[in-house]
């Protein structure tokens, strides 16, 4: 069993993350979600393809973008389907990002 703890961006001097292929599934992308939502984190571009993220993980990120400074975002190849889709559009709430790239796929 994978335990996830608590994640902290703001002691983390990274700009660039790839976590592509770690199996994070919708609790760690609900952990690495809570941590972007602190608002503090100095990262740019996150690439999460492949990490068996569903419509639960792809609503969790979406609402964290707005306080992070997320730039670019890849999470191609998991298995939101429609539903996470439109889980990730509703959370965004209307609100504006100013996202450089932006990567998805059927998954």
């Amino acid at each position: 069993m994978i335990r996830y703890q608590k994640i902290k961006l703001t002691s983390i001097f990274l700009l660039s993350v790839s976590l592509r292929y770690n199996h994070l599934g919708d609790m760690g992308t609900q952990t690495l979600s809570a941590a972007l939502r602190a608002g503090d984190s100095p990262l740019k571009t996150l690439n999460l393809d492949e990490n068996a993220m569903t419509a639960v993980g792809a609503g969790s990120l979406a609402g964290a973008f707005g306080r992070s400074g997320l730039k670019g975002f890849s999470f191609g190849g998991n298995p939101i389907g429609p539903a996470g889709a439109m889980a990730f559009a509703q959370s965004m709430g209307g609100r504006a990002f100013k996202f450089s790239r932006m990567w998805a796929d059927a998954g």
